[in-house]
């Protein structure tokens, strides 16, 4: 074991880059002594496990803090009728930025904030369908290997409800994202358990939830919403979201060189976008995730790019230099 933590420590000394070619290298030398061979693959493998080589590579779809201006880009909120309900009974709001409780910051949505009938917190609300929606959005890049939803929640609730609950909904049929499909919902419905019951305002039990989306993954037109549901009167301070982080997992696959002095910008684009500092006069290729060339040309000390190619996470390389590119 001491033999082990010897080479792996003499490996990150060296500062030691592991490669097919490289590994190789050392088992061919290796190949009458099979105690060292097998020392080295263990050491290999420790190592990578210790160095993050199976780090994620999260890029950021969405995030919502509502400390600013809500909805904002790509949200909508609305109130849908309750089926069977005189509408004098039902309450005309629905989710909104409040500054009355927040995980973070000063600000988080509430229920009922907003709307043609506003119940600013804290109030008891009751007879009610109110709804969040984020989208659409696009799980479909190059190299895409998972996506989650995360948010904090705080959501108060007296047990004796028959007819209340707070779910997220997600979901590619655009029909059923409207005000008028009413008692119309996606398949995936993830129920959020409350998190205090008959609670005090002002003193709110913030949770975190994290939604895996790799189902969703190579679709489009995706969609997920908040819902909150109660008919029956019985809801003390209703739900809150805060911290909302919608991602994805990009598997890069090719190394990074993290000292090269090149600059990218704006980085993610949309595929416009600008290389500095790199030595003119040079081969320089973009490969996608598969080892595909995407883009070639000679390169300038200052240059402007414009790749045509599909979101995702290309390798831009020239001579001994590589930087990681994202086009969203």
């Amino acid at each position: 074991m001491l033999m082990i933590v010897e080479i792996i420590q003499t490996l990150k000394a060296v500062n030691f880059f592991i490669s097919q070619n490289c590994c190789i290298f050392v088992l061919l030398n290796l190949k009458n002594n099979n105690a060292m061979k097998k020392l080295f693959v263990i050491s290999i493998f420790i190592l990578m496990s210790v160095s993050g080589f199976n780090q994620k590579n999260w890029f950021t779809i969405m995030s919502e803090d509502f400390e600013g201006t809500f909805p904002s880009t790509g949200w909508s909120t609305y109130l849908k009728t309750i089926p069977g309900l005189p509408p004098n009974y039902q309450f005309q709001s629905y989710w909104g930025s409040t500054n009355y409780e927040a995980h973070t910051g000063t600000h988080s949505a509430w229920c009922a904030q907003s709307g043609p009938q506003p119940f600013p917190q804290p109030t008891s609300i009751s007879f009610i369908d109110s709804w969040m929606l984020y989208g659409p959005f696009n799980l479909t890049d190059v190299g895409l290997s998972s996506a989650e939803l995360n948010f904090w929640y705080d959501y108060d609730y007296i047990p004796i409800t028959v007819n209340g609950y707070f779910v997220v909904r997600i979901g590619t049929d655009t029909s059923l994202w409207n005000p008028n499909a009413n008692g119309k919902y996606p398949t995936d419905t993830i129920n959020l358990p409350w998190t205090r019951s008959l609670g005090i305002y002002g003193n709110p039990v913030w949770v975190n939830k994290t939604i895996n989306l790799s189902n969703y993954l190579g679709q489009t037109g995706i969609y997920i919403a908040f819902q909150f549901y109660e008919f029956d009167g019985m809801i003390d301070n209703g739900a809150n979201v805060d911290d909302i982080i919608l991602k994805k997992d990009i598997n890069v696959g090719i190394s990074e060189n993290k000292t090269s002095n090149i600059t990218v910008y704006p980085n993610p684009s949309n595929g416009n976008f600008t290389i500095d500092n790199i030595t003119p006069g040079k081969p320089l290729d973009i490969y996608d995730m598969t080892g595909k060339v995407v883009y070639h040309t000679i390169s300038f000390n200052t240059m402007n790019v414009n790749l045509n190619v599909s979101p995702g996470v290309y390798m831009l390389k020239s001579e001994n230099i590589s930087k990681k590119i994202i086009v969203n």
